[in-house]
């Protein structure tokens, strides 16, 4: 068990036998820097960099839908790099897409919510997944279709993109 211990507090989690929710608590958008992820909608869909350059929704993780986190210049903001070696970008209007370069608009904040993560732009704007299981775009307030979770597959550190 101690092995275990210090590699979860390597990530500053802890393991409390008495607290299952300890771990969740604990968790943060740090744990990810170093491993693919994909980003997981409240409705179960995946965010997906399209090799056209758009962003939407996808019913699987696959490699369309991995991201990595890199980390930016500023104290808690990060780039979201697809597969694709572009970034997540959010215009003003809300227009999500992918950018070429790390700019302005594909800085994101992310921070952890009771087990959920809020994505939100520099425009003080939330990443949002739509009802209809396709559009993506941001909205002024942080409510249930704004909400994601990250989900590690242990295949996808093999894509090592």
């Amino acid at each position: 068990m101690s092995s275990l211990n210090s590699f979860l507090s390597s990530f500053n989690i802890h393991n409390n036998n008495s607290n299952t929710n300890m771990f969740e608590h604990k968790l943060d958008v740090t744990c990810f820097e170093c491993l693919p992820f994909s980003l997981r909608s409240w409705k179960g869909t995946n965010l997906r960099a399209l090799p056209d350059g758009d962003v939407d929704q996808a019913p699987h993780a696959k490699l369309w839908e991995f991201w990595r986190l890199v980390r930016a210049e500023k104290e808690g903001v990060y780039y979201l790099r697809s597969w694709r070696d572009t970034y997540l970008a959010a215009t003003d209007d809300g227009k999500i897409y992918q950018s070429d370069d790390k700019c302005p608009q594909a800085e994101w904040i992310i921070t952890h919510n009771k087990g959920r993560f809020m994505i939100r732009s520099t425009h003080n704007t939330h990443l949002r997944a739509y009802d209809d299981g396709k559009m993506i775009d941001l909205a002024p307030h942080f409510r249930l279709w704004e909400e994601w979770t990250i989900h590690v597959d242990s295949t996808s550190a093999a894509w090592g993109f």
